[in-house]
C-alpha cells in the first residue's frame, strides 16, 4: 500500500506542471511526428518546470560549509540554459534539434505509446539527488544505512523506539497528506535536510534493550494498545490522530446497562491490560492475551503444508513455545515469517473499535456507528424527496442542522448510549415534523425537467459522443413519458371522473417516470478507438464530424455535474462525519474529477491565450468515459456490506 502511495505522490510531484502535448499536424516530421510549434511548447514546459524545481535548492540556507549549489542543481541549470537557447530560435528551430533535446531529458520516443519513454527522468534525478522526492526519501529512511525497516522494535527500549517513530512520522507527514497537497511538492533542500538530521539523531539515540526480547516486543505492542494518544505507526509510516479519551473513560458510555456482560468483560480487559503492562515481572503468556493469543503466518511460506488454502495469513500457526525456530523453518520454508497481531483499537477512517472485548463492548451500546447508521436511515427517508423538490430549502436546512449536532456528539467516544437513544427519538420527531411541511408538487414534472435539462445541454447537440443505443433508449423514454403525461392530464383536465381509469393513467405515468430515470442513468460515452481523433465504441459511428470544441463543451457539462456531486459529498462528510458512499468506490471518482478539471482548465487556458490546442478529442473522451462509469458504479453505504 505504501509503495502505491509513494508512486502516486511521486507522479504528482513530477508532473504537476506537465501536460502531454500531442498533436497530429499534417506537416509532421521527425521521430515523434510533431511539428516545430508543438515541440517548442514541450521545451517551454520543461523550462517552466525545471526552473521551479531548481529554485528549491536553497543552498544559502544550508549549514555553514554546505552553502553551495548541489551538483544536480548545476546540471539542471545547464539543461535549462540549453532549452532556453533552443526556444529562442523560434520557428526556425530544427525538428531534429528539438527532438534530440527532448529525448535527452524525457527519454527516447515510444511509438506504440506515442510518448517519451521516461517523461519524469530529469525531474526525478534532481529530486532524488536532493531528497525532494518520495522515492529517495523512502529508500533512505526505510532502507538506508539507518533505515527503520532494517531494525526491530524488540531490540530497543520502548521510549527510544517511540522517538525514532516520531521522527520517521515527521518525514511521512512531509511526503503524504490526506487533506491537501503534501509538503514534498514544495519543500526546500534545507528543510528536508533538517528533517533527515532529526531522524538520524533519533536513530543514533536508540537504546539497546537488555533482557528478554520477546517480553520487550510484547510490552511495546501492549503500549500501542493502551496509549490512545500515540500518534505514530512506524511500520506504515503514517500519523494516527491522537484521541483525547482514555480506555477507562469508555466504560462510562454504558449507562443503559452498566453491568452488562459486554461492559464487565471490557472493564476486566482494560484493568488486566494495564496491570500486565505495569508489572515488571509479567510473563509473555500474561501479556500475550492483551495483544493477540496467536501467531500468524507471513512471508513466503511453503503452501504444501496446507494444500487446500491459497492464503494462510488468517490461519494460526504454532507459537515459539510449541515450535522451535528450526522446526518452523523446516515446516514453512526459510523465507516464512510469523508475527503477532496488534489489537486494532481503532480504524483511522471511521474510528470504530474492534477485536475481542473492545468490539463486543462497543457493539453492545447504542453509540458511534450504531447510532449513526440508525440516524442516517431516518435522514435518507426524506432525502430523496428533498432532491425531487418536496421541501422548502429553509425547512430542510433547519432539519439538517438539527440532526448534524447529534452526529457531532456521536463522534465523541465518551457520549453515552442513553444520550444517543434520546437523540435518535428527537431525530425521528424532527423528521415527522418536516414531513408535515411537504410541498404539493407533481413529482413526475420534477423528474422530467431534470432529465430534459441534461438531455438538451449535454446530449441533444452532441449525439455522436454517446453510445447510440443509450441515447435512443433515453429518447424513447422521453416520448413514452410525454405520451403517458398527456393521457393522464388530458383526461383529468377534461373532467374525467372514473376513479379506476384515473388511477390506471396515473400509475402508467409514474411507471414512465421511473423508466425515464433509469434511461438517464444508463447514458454512456463512446469508448475511444485507436485513432486519437475518433471513437468507434461498439458500432461503426465515428466522431470525425465532431469538433474538439464540441467535445470540450460536453466535457464541461459533465465536469459541472461531477463538481456538484462532489460538493454534495463534501457536505455529507461535514454534516455527519461520513460519506454516503464507500471510500474505496469514491477514490476513483475523485481522481477522475481532478483529471477532467485539469484537462478542461488547460483547454480554456490555451483558448484564452489563442494557442494551438495540445489535446486530442480522445483525451476528453477517455476521461469522460471513465468518469461516468465510475460515478455509476459508486457503492452506497446503504447497500454496501462494508
Amino acid at each position: 500500500m505504501k509503495n502505491r502511495i509513494i508512486s502516486a505522490i511521486l507522479a504528482l510531484c513530477l508532473c504537476a506542471s506537465l501536460v502531454a502535448v500531442f498533436t497530429f499536424a499534417s506537416s509532421a516530421e521527425g521521430t515523434t511526428g510533431q511539428d516545430v510549434a508543438t515541440l517548442r511548447k514541450e521545451v517551454q514546459n520543461f523550462i517552466t518546470t525545471a526552473t521551479k524545481l531548481k529554485a528549491r535548492d536553497d543552498y544559502q540556507n544550508m549549514p555553514e560549509g554546505m552553502q553551495t549549489k548541489a551538483e544536480a542543481t548545476v546540471k539542471l541549470e545547464e539543461l535549462v540554459a540549453e532549452a532556453t537557447a533552443l526556444f529562442k530560435q523560434g520557428s526556425s528551430a530544427a525538428v531534429e534539434d528539438l527532438e534530440a533535446f527532448l529525448f535527452k531529458v524525457f527519454g527516447d520516443w515510444d511509438p506504440e505509446q506515442m510518448d517519451y519513454s521516461d517523461p519524469e527522468k530529469t525531474y526525478r534525478e534532481f529530486q532524488n539527488a536532493l531528497f525532494l522526492g518520495t522515492q529517495a526519501i523512502n529508500e533512505e529512511v526505510a532502507f538506508g544505512e539507518k533505515g527503520y525497516m532494517k531494525i526491530s522494535r524488540r531490540d530497543y527500549t520502548i521510549e527510544s523506539w517511540r522517538a525514532l517513530a516520531a521522527a520517521a512520522a515527521e518525514i511521512a507527514a512531509i511526503c503524504y497528506s490526506s487533506t491537501g497537497n503534501p509538503r514534498i511538492l514544495t519543500i526546500t533542500r534545507s528543510e528536508m535536510w533538517k528533517a533527515l538530521q532529526d531522524y538520524y539523531a533519533a536513530y543514533d539515540a536508540l537504546v539497546q534493550f537488555e533482557g528478554d526480547k520477546e517480553i520487550n516486543n510484547l510490552k511495546g505492542l501492549l503500549y500501542r494498545n493502551l496509549e490512545t494518544n500515540e500518534t505514530v505507526d512506524i511500520v506504515n509510516l503514517v500519523y494516527i490522530p491522537p484521541f483525547e479519551w482514555k480506555l477507562e473513560e469508555l466504560i462510562n458510555a454504558s449507562q443503559e446497562n452498566p453491568n452488562s456482560e459486554a461492559t464487565l468483560a471490557y472493564k476486566a480487559w482494560v484493568e488486566g491490560a494495564y496491570a500486565a503492562y505495569n508489572d515488571p515481572d509479567a510473563t509473555a503468556e500474561e501479556m500475550r492475551k492483551y495483544v493477540d493469543d496467536n501467531y500468524y503466518l507471513g512471508g513466503e511460506y511453503d503452501k504444501t503444508a496446507y494444500p487446500d488454502k491459497e492464503d494462510l495469513s488468517p490461519y494460526v500457526v504454532e507459537s515459539p513455545d510449541e515450535l522451535s525456530d528450526e522446526a518452523f523453518k523446516e515446516k514453512y520454508g526459510e523465507k516464512a515469517t510469523r508475527y503477532m497481531k496488534l489489537l486494532n483499537i481503532r480504524d483511522s477512517a471511521i474510528e470504530t473499535f474492534r477485536d475481542s472485548a473492545i468490539e463486543t463492548f462497543r457493539a453492545s451500546l447504542f453509540v458511534g456507528e450504531t447510532f449513526k447508521k440508525a440516524a442516517r436511515l431516518i435522514v435518507f427517508s426524506v432525502s430523496y424527496d428533498k432532491e425531487l423538490g418536496y421541501y422548502d430549502q429553509a425547512d430542510y436546512t433547519a432539519f439538517e442542522n438539527y440532526v448534524n449536532d447529534f452526529f457531532i456528539a456521536a463522534n465523541d467516544y465518551r457520549t453515552t448510549d442513553v444520550y444517543l437513544r434520546d437523540a435518535y427519538e428527537k431525530i425521528v420527531a424532527a423528521r415527522d415534523e418536516l414531513m408535515t411541511k411537504k410541498l404539493d408538487i407533481n413529482v413526475y414534472e420534477v423528474v422530467y425537467n431534470k432529465v430534459m435539462e441534461y438531455y438538451n445541454s449535454a446530449i441533444k447537440n452532441y449525439r455522436e459522443l454517446f453510445e447510440s443505443h443509450t441515447v435512443k433508449k433515453l429518447e424513447a423514454a422521453i416520448i413514452k413519458f410525454e405520451e403517458a403525461r398527456a393521457e393522464y392530464e388530458n383526461y383529468a383536465n377534461a373532467g374525467g371522473t372514473d376513479p379506476e381509469k384515473l388511477d390506471t393513467l396515473y400509475q402508467n405515468l409514474i411507471s414512465a417516470t421511473y423508466y425515464l430515470q433509469q434511461a438517464r442513468a444508463e447514458i454512456r460515452v463512446f469508448e475511444p478507438g485507436e485513432d486519437p481523433n475518433q471513437a468507434t465504441g461498439s458500432g461503426s459511428t465515428t466522431l470525425t464530424n465532431v469538433t474538439l470544441d464540441g467535445v470540450y463543451n460536453a466535457a464541461k457539462i459533465l465536469l459541472n455535474d461531477m463538481t456538484e456531486f462532489n460538493n454534495y459529498m463534501t457536505d455529507a462528510m461535514d454534516e455527519d462525519g461520513a460519506y454516503p458512499y464507500t471510500e474505496d468506490s469514491l477514490s476513483g471518482f475523485f481522481e477522475k474529477l481532478a483529471a477532467l478539471q485539469e484537462l478542461v482548465d488547460l483547454y480554456e487556458q490555451e483558448e484564452e491565450n489563442e494557442q494551438q490546442h495540445t489535446m486530442a478529442k480522445s483525451d476528453f473522451l477517455a476521461l469522460m468515459l471513465d468518469a461516468i462509469q465510475i460515478q455509476i458504479e459508486l457503492v452506497n453505504v446503504r447497500t454496501s456490506d462494508d
